[in-house]
């Protein structure tokens, strides 16, 4: 759609069981000027069939690939954008109504490159929400619009993950930005560079993602909920990650060591 706000990237392998309960909780958006890019990852179960389905709505977009990873099919998404604002959202979560709406609402009042909402851990077995919002950190902050240029407390804001933010698309192409094709944690380098990069972060303190534990097959998120120190210990090369913050971080005063 040429005249959405929001581009939805929703790469999608394997997720039979959970895709209707995201997509449904996308389509119920209050705002409704979105484009839902849907690509299935090579799936081999019914994912691509139940994607089909949802095509009766004209903002969905569904392509379909081998399977390359979720790092290549969240660049390909980028690619194919049309939106001012992209969010990078995971096939196995589900979302609050509002969310695009009051994202975007923040967005475009404070200017923001970025800007970040809660999350929550919904238990698949248990069937509900669990513990706290762990991905939102409000407390070094005295207002919910930052300038973020030289400000080093802006990593304390939020984990170094993609599905809690709505990204200004020209920020991200002005600074190339680009998701690393690895197995895990493909967005670790993507949040940190993005994050250290931005004029303008802002943040809307309400829980609008719930992110889904403890279910079997594999997730968009690898292991999640078992091991969800991953996004502040990637398991990727910390050398190349140091390489990439070198590059992306010279114009702040950063070196890395």
């Amino acid at each position: 759609m040429k005249d959405s706000i929001v581009s939805v990237i929703v790469p999608v392998y394997n997720k039979e069981k959970y895709l209707r309960t995201c997509m449904d909780s996308l389509l119920r958006q209050t705002l409704f000027e979105v484009e839902f890019i849907c690509i299935n990852d090579g799936s081999t179960d019914s994912s691509l069939k139940i994607l089909e389905e949802y095509c009766r709505d004209s903002r969905v977009r569904v392509y379909d690939q081998r399977n390359h990873g979720t790092g290549y099919t969240r660049n390909k998404g980028i690619d194919l954008a049309n939106g001012k604002y992209l969010m990078f959202l995971d096939a196995d979560d589900f979302f609050e109504e509002d969310m695009l709406a009051l994202l975007v609402k923040k967005a475009e009042k404070s200017s923001a490159d970025i800007t970040i909402c809660g999350a929550i851990k919904f238990d698949t077995q248990l069937c509900k929400d669990v513990g706290e919002n762990w991905w939102l950190n409000t407390k070094p902050f005295s207002t919910d619009v930052i300038e973020a240029d030289n400000n080093c407390d802006i990593l304390l804001l939020t984990e170094s993950c993609v599905w809690n933010k709505l990204y200004r698309r020209g920020f991200v192409i002005e600074n190339e930005l680009r998701f690393q094709n690895l197995k895990n944690n493909n967005d670790t380098a993507f949040s940190l560079i993005s994050l250290c990069l931005a004029s303008i972060v802002a943040y809307v303190d309400r829980i609008f993602v719930h992110y889904r534990i403890n279910h079997d097959g594999d997730s968009i998120s690898a292991n999640r909920g078992q091991h969800l120190e991953c996004h502040s210990s990637p398991d990727m090369n910390s050398q190349e990650l140091l390489r990439e913050l070198d590059k992306k971080w010279t114009h702040v005063g950063w070196a890395g060591g």
